[in-house]
């Protein structure tokens, strides 16, 4: 998990920092499924890492 955790850093973000987000969201968005909170939390996450 370590390598990807690298993989994902980028100058801005650390990468362990990133991989759990990704993750949290997907655990979230998967809880709150067919509700409009899933789509809310996915897009959060994503804007984000986008930044």
């Amino acid at each position: 998990m370590s390598d990807f955790a690298d993989w994902l850093a980028t100058e801005d973000q650390d990468g362990m920092v990133r991989l759990c987000t990704m993750l949290g969201a997907v655990v979230m968005a998967r809880a709150t499924k067919d509700s409009p909170l899933s789509d809310e939390v996915l897009e959060a996450a994503r804007a984000a890492l986008a930044r």
